[in-house]
């Protein structure tokens, strides 16, 4: 693999372009002037304290409907006290855990991460410290080669919180440094420190307990087992080779090529079986003495979606599907969220949450839209169309897509003979304005349609009747567009300025239930690029720019695609990889020039480049459906992407063609191609002969294993 490992000389200045280390668990980022600093964080280190219009009686669905309706001053203003109004306190909120801060000079130092390996080395003319938080175990260790003065600082935020004054202690020689939340839960820093062969190690854990037993005994048990650094460094690099072997790219771009990487380096850091998946900026929250933007929490209208829309392809299933099982545990959190605010049976998610599930309210428009939820469900069918786990498809799969479609047919209302719901909005067009809400947003149709058609889908392949789902979704707009199928934002209205969100177009994506058809299709989905380029991207922010690129390679247009990708790295992509929402260079993309960290657009961007390099949205494999002209007379491979039905696919593309063509299946099966490669008479590694012209569809038969064009 090309190298995209991190070097940087002298001090970085900014938390939100350091080295950034993680397990899932923990985190750590790597920077400093003055003092080297570790800051370090931790995946559920949350303050839960719960805001107080989120339990009063009127926090619900049906209030919300009557004081939109009622369209009155003192309506709304009661509207946007309740249920805006909750998001304004400092909690519910993700904390940062604090720092390490050791005497240590960076104006000349030397800052290196493989991330081939999860290894930070860090180097002055005094000191050397080489540095990783474990994959295998749960603490982050470094080896320095001398004694190292250092110290633990807490933000100053805490005190406003009411947490208690600072608490030390030691046990059996592990230092904690801690303090105690309002209700009693205790969580702080733990030290460990040994010498070995003349160096110093140290191990540090940030721990969290509803007592001060269950912390310290939570320490004992993640420092209990010893070994020696070199073997906590070979598992290290055993656990991330493991993870890089998954699957490889290779493009012409080195700086797009180092971003996919880098980006799923903070993928491979950011979650772990069993944990939580990444809130909004992962296990790296901003730790400037501030609390997180937006509270580092969970947006599930757009960002918790794009974060995890790429793992699939990737083949990184063990870490993604830390997403759909955190879905799945809190589903009876969810049962009774419908039940108490919406009213309705079933199972609907806060749109913006705290981790463990409860609402936070803000912009309630989009934080408490229930087809969010649909949204949502799609997590769950993507990973059963990628891995045709058929067990998770009936345990999982079907039961929360049953109960999400239970929850929104409770909600829908019928008149004229269709189906509506009774507010709609479209993600986050209007912000927190009365004109948020709209007669019935494309958003919201295109989320109902293919709700129901999957449960259509679902019934068929579960033995089941059809005729409910088939009679509703005869009842529900079509998709609102115009003669020349550009897709309106709502019933009536175009899309009339620049706005971040794509969010009238996700039947294209990432929905895919508009496709290209094999380039029938594709002057439909052009209307609608040149829509948005006609409007500007004067207020789009970063995620707006992969968003295109992705929506681009829907519709085969290669140089489209690229430009996107090229813009977003080039104005909204930090040093360490980091997606920063603004244009904080300066270079005049956007309006915006402020630089909050957030995680979804790494893996947005992520996604057009594997949807540049092979798509199977539409019913086939389409392998290099949309090579950029730069790109043409160079070579482009990849190895191991994943497609439905469990089918990993690698290629190469050199000069103009396709030179190397694999599928490895676990199962026998006719599988839909499109003939890319160059001639009509293709032969295959078992001995197949198949007549194709160019750009058409052919079907092969595969064995188990693998099969390769000769």
């Amino acid at each position: 693999m090309f190298d995209c490992n991190l070097k940087f000389k002298g001090t970085i200045e900014n938390w939100d372009e350091g080295l950034p280390l993680g397990n899932g668990e923990i985190g750590s980022l790597v920077y400093g002037k003055a003092n080297l600093i570790f800051a370090l964080d931790r995946c559920d280190l949350w303050d839960l304290t719960p805001a107080p219009e989120t339990k009063e009686s009127g926090f619900n669905y049906k209030n919300m409907v009557a004081l939109v309706k009622e369209n009155s001053e003192s309506a709304w203003k009661e509207f946007l006290r309740l249920f805006d109004g909750c998001y304004n306190h400092a909690t519910p909120t993700k904390i940062n855990a604090g720092k390490l801060i050791f005497d240590f000079d960076c104006n000349n130092a030397e800052f290196f991460l493989d991330i081939y390996s999860g290894i930070a080395k860090i180097t002055n003319e005094n000191f050397t410290i080489e540095t990783f938080v474990s994959a295998s175990n749960r603490f982050g260790v470094l080896r320095c080669d001398k004694p190292i003065a250092y110290k633990i600082e807490f933000p100053d935020y805490y005190a406003s919180l009411g947490y208690s004054e600072l608490k030390k202690v030691s046990l059996t020689g592990v230092e904690l440094c801690y303090h105690k939340m309002q209700d009693g839960r205790t969580f702080g820093i733990a030290i460990e420190e040994e010498c070995e062969a003349e160096c110093i190690i140290i191990k540090y854990y940030v721990f969290k307990g509803k007592t001060e037993k269950e912390a310290f005994d939570t320490v004992q048990s993640v420092f209990g087992e010893r070994k020696r650094y070199a073997e906590y460094k070979r598992l290290q690099r055993s656990w991330w080779r493991k993870f890089w072997n998954k699957s490889q790219i290779k493009l012409p771009d080195k700086t797009l090529e180092k971003e996919y990487y880098l980006s799923y380096y903070l993928f491979g850091s950011g979650n772990v079986k069993g944990g939580y998946p990444m809130p909004l900026q992962g296990l790296w929250t901003r730790c400037d003495g501030n609390l997180p933007p937006w509270k580092g929490d969970y947006h599930h209208d757009l960002n918790t979606q794009f974060t995890y829309v790429s793992y699939l392809k990737a083949n990184h299933l063990e870490q993604g599907k830390v997403f759909v099982d955190y879905l799945w545990k809190y589903k009876e959190k969810f049962k009774t969220f419908a039940r108490n605010f919406y009213g309705v049976n079933g199972l609907l998610v806060p749109a913006v949450s705290t981790i463990d599930g409860d609402p936070l309210g803000g912009w309630p428009m989009y934080s408490l839209s229930p087809t969010m939820s649909i949204w949502l469900a799609k997590s769950f069918d993507d990973y059963y169309q990628y891995t045709a786990d058929q067990k998770f498809f009936a345990e999982k799969c079907y039961p929360f897509f049953f109960d999400v479609c239970t929850a929104i047919t409770g909600l829908l209302i019928e008149k004229d003979g269709k189906l509506y719901l009774p507010l709609s909005s479209s993600p986050e067009y209007g912000d927190c304005g009365k004109n948020a809400f709209m007669e019935f947003s494309n958003n919201d149709a295109q989320l109902l349609r293919y709700l129901y058609g999957k449960m259509i889908e679902y019934s068929k392949v579960s033995g089941q009747s059809p005729a409910k789902y088939e009679e509703i979704l005869s009842k529900l707009d079509e998709p609102y567009k115009d003669a020349d199928g550009v897709f309106l934002l709502n019933k009536t209205d175009y899309i009339e300025k620049s706005h971040r969100h794509h969010s009238n177009l996700l039947t294209i994506y990432p929905l895919r239930t508009t496709t290209c058809e094999n380039g029938k299709n594709q002057q439909q989905i052009e209307q609608n690029l040149l829509r948005l380029e006609q409007l500007g991207c004067g207020y789009w922010v970063g995620y707006s720019f992969p968003w295109f690129a992705a929506l681009s390679a829907c519709g085969y247009f290669g140089n489209r695609a690229l430009y996107a990708l090229q813009t977003f790295c080039k104005g909204f992509v930090s040093q360490n990889g980091f997606h920063l929402n603004g244009d904080y260079k300066k270079y005049g993309i956007v309006s915006a020039h402020y630089r909050p960290f957030t995680l979804e657009a790494n893996y947005l961007f992520c996604d057009a480049v594997q949807e540049m390099l092979l798509q199977d949205g539409e019913g086939f494999l389409n392998v290099f459906p949309c090579v950029p002209d730069d790109w043409k007379n160079q070579e482009i491979s990849f190895k191991n992407l994943l497609c439905k039905n469990n089918v990993k696919v690698s290629a190469v593309y050199a000069h103009g063609k396709i030179t190397k063509f694999e599928i490895v299946t676990d199962k026998e099966g006719i599988f839909d191609i499109k003939n890319n490669f160059g001639c009509e008479e293709l032969s295959f590694s078992d001995g197949q002969m198949i007549s194709s012209k160019k750009g058409e569809i052919f079907s092969v038969n595969l064995k188990k294993g693998k099969t390769a064009l000769s």
